[in-house]
């Protein structure tokens, strides 16, 4: 499956840097009604990209979807507020690309399209109009090769913007920018946030507000940070190599569901730019940590009937008491399993419990970097790992129905179980028997706790033990 997205690149042909261009943005939105705002408190926002030697800047939001009235108002609306033209470029499933062009009138100009538009458009495939977009062209640039660049085959069309982009003084990276991949520590880009100058209404709280009100007042006493990042992560360090994480999620309109997890500095790659669904492997819901606590599960199913918490959109109140209530069920079920996880065989546990990845090996199911496997080494373990799995296959037990099925299945899973952890020990004790593949499994131990930990400073933790 391809990519969609859409943007609007904002025309600059003075080239005024960030600073002067935030000021002329922010000004321009006072005069239409809209004052700054900031992350909790804001109608509007945006994300800016900007790039050296380049006569555009692009802007994205949390709110536009490829092909949807908002975005196409915003170009217009934007392009009569700076007196410029803007461009609203959007993908479709990397097939094929639309860049409609509208004048400082926020008149649209033209359309022009690239890729395989004839699965989607057919045969009513406009032609771009030489009068219109000459006067973008580059020094360096010509009709005809804009003409070529634009009729070209791309098995991605991404790959044709981005060639396309410096014929118009674009930059080839911004013109496939879009606001979910605009991250706070690149310099290069901002976030501005708006609301309407005059209005009397109740302050609306955001989910991201409320979490870090309620959580926040709960969670900093006992050492966890909000770290630097769009997405709303609390982080606790525990002796400066485990990091216990406490989230949260929108699943549906007027659903959310807390998640929390533990990390190492050992694992391949810590990244708190990408939303929950990346850092999934790593993280588990209340419910789930409910159920794999050693209570006993089939006393009382009824805890968490449904997996997520459930609030009136738009009604401060309700949200505020149903982040109150997520909080206490919180303390109760997943504060004291990761009050718990102080030392990374305590981690090793926790992984086979919670279904993250321990592979020694890379594994092909070992994605986005959440494999812990090389802990083993990090701790020096030679035992029979039976601890481990012995206390895993218990927490098992309780999600198998006592039917006449019962102990096949129970035996099904022991058996897998113990397959499992015949071959950890097999590729395990294969390292520890190889010199030269146990050194070079150390540095790597070493290199990823100098590049994880240099990362995580700078999303705001602090590491005692530095070097």
């Amino acid at each position: 499956m391809g990519n969609f997205f859409t943007s609007i690149q904002i025309h600059n042909p003075e080239q005024l840097g960030k600073e002067q261009f935030i000021e002329l943005f922010c000004n321009k939105m006072k005069e239409n009604g809209f004052v700054v705002g900031n992350e909790d408190d804001h109608e509007i926002s945006y994300a800016l990209a900007f790039a050296n030697n380049c006569k555009w800047v692009s802007v994205g939001s949390e709110v536009y979807e490829q092909g949807n009235a908002t975005v196409q108002k915003d170009a217009r609306n934007i392009a009569k507020m700076l007196n410029t033209c803007c461009i609203n470029v959007t993908v479709i499933d990397s097939d094929f690309a639309m860049l409609d062009m509208y004048s400082n009138t926020g008149k649209k100009l033209d359309t022009v399209v690239m890729g395989r538009a004839d699965d989607y458009l057919g045969d009513n495939i406009p032609t771009p109009k030489r009068t219109v977009w000459s006067a973008l062209l580059s020094a360096n640039s010509t009709w005809e090769r804009f003409v070529e660049v634009q009729q070209g085959d791309y098995i991605f069309v991404e790959d044709g913007l981005s060639e396309l982009a410096p014929l118009i003084n674009m930059d080839s990276r911004n013109i496939l920018f879009e606001a979910a991949d605009a991250n706070e520590s690149d310099e290069n880009t901002c976030f501005l946030y708006f609301k309407k100058a005059s209005t009397k209404k109740t302050k609306k709280l955001t989910l991201n507000a409320a979490f870090k009100q309620v959580f926040g007042e709960a969670l900093e006493p006992l050492g966890f940070v909000k770290i630097k990042s769009k997405h709303p992560y609390f982080v606790r360090v525990v002796n400066d190599e485990i990091l216990h994480i406490i989230t949260f999620d929108k699943d549906y309109p007027g659903e959310f569901s807390v998640f929390g997890g533990i990390a190492t500095v050992y694992r391949e790659k810590i990244d708190f730019d990408q939303n929950l669904l990346d850092n999934l492997n790593a993280m588990n819901d209340t419910a789930q940590f409910y159920a794999y606590s050693f209570k006993d599960y089939s006393k009382d199913d009824t805890v968490f009937r449904e997996r997520g918490y459930s609030y009136l959109p738009n009604d401060n109140d309700s949200i505020e008491q149903t982040f109150i209530k997520a909080l206490e069920q919180a303390k109760q079920y997943i504060l004291p399993v990761l009050d718990s996880i102080v030392s990374l065989r305590d981690c090793i546990e926790h992984f086979l419990i919670y279904s993250t990845i321990v592979c020694i090996l890379p594994d092909e199911t070992a994605h986005f970097g959440n494999n812990e496997g090389l802990l083993y080494f990090k701790i020096d373990d030679h035992s029979d790992m039976t601890s481990e799995f012995k206390k895993s296959l218990e927490v098992t037990k309780k999600f198998i129905r006592k039917d006449r099925h019962y102990d096949s299945i129970l035996a099904m899973r022991c058996a897998d179980s113990e397959e499992y952890r015949t071959k950890l020990i097999s590729q395990r004790d294969a390292i520890y028997n190889d010199p030269v593949v146990y050194q070079q499994v150390m540095e790597e131990l070493e290199r990823r706790r100098q590049a994880n930990i240099e990362k995580l400073q700078a999303y705001g933790l602090n590491f005692n033990n530095k070097n």
